[in-house]
């Protein structure tokens, strides 16, 4: 016997169904489930009440065919409609949407004919205008809100006239339950137009997250490697002194542990704070090949935070190796000072020099000096001329102690 290779339709409507439950990524696309499952849930709600009070109907009506004849329609086309909405996501307005008003407005006169003018209202048994209210709330999810309007009241008004025309019930009574129509269609409009602004905003701010995200890691990695692709460039060129290769290598093997633990184990929680001669003397034992001179006696003994002392050191690095590269200088000198509750670093060089202007700093002295100090809270001076040589002035809060300007605000 032959197996089929066609799935059941059973199945096939659990797999829908578990499509519709689960979240796709997409706040748009997760909107429009939720309001297909809402009108599905609406619609089955209100079937299950028709159903329900059939007996009754059946029991009531002066014209019990016409009476299963509509009931039966009306059950009927919401398994294809059902079926649709599950698929697709979304009604075709063209066919769907067009049969179901038309069901709606065949159903209100029929059903009121069917019944005597004294249960025209208040009972489910004639069930015409709730199941045509349901119809105008659920177009209103999909429909443009002049459509939905229009449909509404035209809707609202067929069941003014018709119930009023086949019911005792006062005509004011009548027009109150009529007004809920395009009242509640409308709402039904709004909500849905303000869910899917929502939507859209959201993936649209994801969509920026994610590209910020992107950006931000990119601009880590930058930070992460900028020191040592120059050392590597270093490394590479033919017309390094020896002297300097050997400083440049222990450079190169220091930047690779440094990498490999930042690998193994990113950066978590800070350490303790550090003085700023530690951080000075750390950087620059790495620069045995340059003419520095520090003079650390009035500032070793100030206190950075983690953060401070991660930036500086950074930023220091970036500061030398420029001198390496571009200075020409034959001396560096680095000062460090401490006044109540700031401390201040100065890194002077005799080279060359440069024009101080912003829009030609690289990424180094863009970035790992001026930015990433600035977001530290540590304050960069940079004072520079073609042949007069270079200054960059770093300076901060004490973690210990409370700031004191170094000099006063120009």
């Amino acid at each position: 016997m032959q197996q089929t290779s066609g799935v059941h339709p059973v199945q096939r409507l659990r797999s829908v169904i578990r499509h519709l439950r689960t979240s796709t990524g997409s706040a748009t696309a997760d909107v429009e489930r939720a309001i297909v499952g809402l009108a599905l849930i609406l619609r089955v709600c209100v079937l299950v009440t028709m159903l329900t009070a059939v007996p009754e109907g059946v029991a009531l009506a002066t014209h019990v065919d016409l009476y299963l004849i509509v009931t039966a329609t009306a059950v009927g086309f919401t398994i294809p409609l059902a079926w649709s909405l599950l698929r697709r996501g979304r009604p075709d307005l063209r066919f769907w949407g067009i049969a179901d008003v038309t069901i709606a407005f065949i159903a209100l006169p029929v059903i009121a004919h069917s019944f005597p003018a004294n249960v025209q209202t208040g009972t489910w048994s004639v069930w015409a205008p709730g199941y045509a209210l349901m119809v105008a709330v659920t177009t209103g999810a999909w429909a443009r809100p002049r459509t939905v309007a229009i449909l509404a009241t035209a809707i609202g008004l067929c069941y003014l006239v018709v119930t009023a025309a086949n019911s005792s019930q006062p005509v004011w009574s009548l027009l109150a339950n009529a007004l809920n129509y395009p009242m509640l269609a409308l709402a039904a409009a709004w909500i849905a137009m303000v869910l899917r602004r929502f939507a859209r905003q959201a993936d649209r701010d994801r969509e920026a997250a994610a590209r910020a995200a992107a950006q931000l890691e990119a601009e880590r990695y930058r930070l992460l490697v900028h020191d040592t692709t120059g050392i590597l460039r270093l490394l590479a060129s033919d017309e390094l002194p020896e002297e300097t290769r050997e400083v440049v290598r222990e450079q190169a093997l220091a930047e690779s542990v440094r990498l490999r633990s930042y690998l193994d184990a990113p950066p978590g929680e800070g350490t303790a704070p550090q003085t700023l001669g530690v951080v000075v003397r750390e950087v620059i034992g790495s620069f045995r090949d340059l003419p520095i001179e520090p003079v650390l006696t009035l500032g070793q003994h100030a206190q950075l935070t983690d953060e401070a002392a991660t930036v500086l050191r950074s930023a220091l690095a970036t500061t030398l190796h420029n001198v390496r590269r571009h200075a020409r200088a034959h001396q560096v000198v680095i000062h460090a000072d401490h006044r109540a509750g700031t401390w201040e670093l100065t890194v002077r060089d005799d080279g060359v020099g440069f024009d101080p202007d912003p829009d030609a700093f690289g990424f180094g002295l863009a970035t790992q000096v001026f930015e990433q100090a600035g977001a530290a809270g540590i304050e960069v001076v940079l004072d520079s001329a073609p042949g007069h040589g270079t200054a960059l002035i770093y300076s901060g809060a004490c973690a210990d102690e409370e700031p004191m300007r170094l000099r006063p605000p120009a």
